[in-house]
């Protein structure tokens, strides 16, 4: 088609269809496919607005277990019925996302309102969702069609961490020592974590004191409805991201253990101002090594200094490109590891007509970082929905000497 309106117009056409058509299969199969779908519904900045609508629909809103399994998974944790425990517990999930639902309560002991949050997706299926995208994605890499990205290593490192989202010991575990954590950095006043009733949690049941306030999802989805960004004064805005950049500085740079998985489902904003992170079932360590170099990246990259910041990736990180110039390897940096606007990180990486990767493709990604990768990536969509623009690296150079 050679007229432009006219060739737009068949491309917003099929990527209506392909849009319906995608959410169609994540709804079908859920598991892992919605935590696809998480990534992309925030890469505002990377997808035509057909995915963006569909992909934001799956994010929170699995189709539910039926209440009679959730019941008896519920009950055989506890041991009990369910109406020893509590004076109400809601059919209707609050929530449903890929590996567990949510349920509001009343504990019947002290009237407390809670959260239950309940193991219900298959082990199996969701690690064979996992292989299955790694044995496709090593096949079309094969043949020259995985637009040069690796995608076998970011497989591989989603198979590495899976299996410990299925334990709510460890998740419980993970709660207490992020609120200690942000408790020994000063934090405590601006983040909160959710506090878990211990004597009724095991490994497939989570209860927690309920949380209230604004999701940043919901957010995010009205304004999207309504085609505009959120409705929240700019420094209201700026000052919940500048907490966000705060907090994840502090875990990743000086405590060496960081929440993975911040897409705005996660994030809430709640009434007496704080910002409360949720579902703390995929994290990640920082090993020494990997932290002192995220360090030295982020003290180079404040100086803007491209010769200190190209030296530091080729010598230490994992990530090869074909030709691994100063420029590209600068231009890699800012645009992965860093939130300010950056062109690279405008660019769709599945335009085959301007995707830089095709021509100067990675050859070797990096499973060591890729979750630090993503974290920035839903942290930027999450900005550019909100209409925020800013860079987290620049917040991140104190706690970053501070740790060297």
């Amino acid at each position: 088609i050679k007229q432009p309106a006219a060739r737009d117009a068949a491309w917003n056409e099929t990527h209506a269809w392909g849009a319906r058509e995608m959410e169609r299969v994540i709804c079908d199969f859920g598991g892992f496919f919605r935590k696809v779908g998480q990534i992309m519904g925030t890469a505002k900045q990377m997808m035509p607005p057909a995915y963006l609508e569909s992909f934001a629909r799956t994010m929170d809103a699995n189709p539910p277990t039926p209440f009679p399994v959730v019941k008896r998974v519920v009950e055989r944790s506890l041991g009990c019925a369910l109406s020893e425990r509590f004076s109400r517990f809601d059919e209707r999930p609050l929530a449903t996302a890929s590996i567990a639902q949510v349920h509001a309560a009343t504990l019947r002991d002290d009237g407390r309102d809670v959260v239950v949050k309940v193991l219900v997706a298959d082990k199996k299926m969701m690690i064979g969702d996992v292989a299955s995208m790694l044995h496709t994605s090593i096949a079309l890499k094969r043949v020259g069609l995985d637009n040069g990205v690796d995608f076998p290593t970011v497989f591989r490192a989603y198979q590495s961490v899976i299996e410990h989202e299925f334990d709510f010991n460890v998740e419980a575990r993970k709660i207490s020592e992020f609120r200690e954590v942000f408790e020994t950095h000063g934090l405590s006043d601006r983040v909160a974590t959710p506090r878990v009733v211990d004597e009724l949690s095991g490994a497939r049941v989570l209860v927690m004191e309920r949380v209230r306030g604004v999701k940043v999802l919901d957010a995010l989805n009205r304004a999207r409805r309504r085609g505009r960004v959120p409705r929240l004064p700019s420094r209201a805005r700026d000052g919940v991201f500048h907490t966000v950049f705060r907090a994840w500085g502090v875990m990743l740079l000086r405590h060496g253990h960081y929440h993975s998985d911040p897409h705005p489902g996660n994030l809430m904003l709640r009434r007496d101002g704080k910002l409360a992170i949720l579902d703390w079932g995929q994290t990640q360590i920082a090993p020494a090594s990997y932290r002192a170099h995220l360090c030295r990246l982020v003290i180079h990259m404040c100086a803007e200094d491209p010769r200190a910041i190209a030296n530091e990736v080729r010598t230490r990180s994992q990530v090869k490109l074909e030709r691994p110039t100063t420029e590209a390897l600068t231009a890699l940096c800012y645009a992965y590891f860093d939130t300010r606007p950056s062109a690279l990180a405008e660019i769709n990486m599945f335009d085959l007509n301007n995707s830089p990767f095709l021509r100067n493709k990675i050859v070797q990604n990096t499973e060591e970082g890729f979750f630090t990768i993503r974290t920035v990536f839903l942290l930027r969509g999450m900005m550019r929905a909100c209409g925020v623009t800013a860079s987290m690296v620049s917040s991140w150079e104190r706690d970053a000497r501070a740790a060297l």
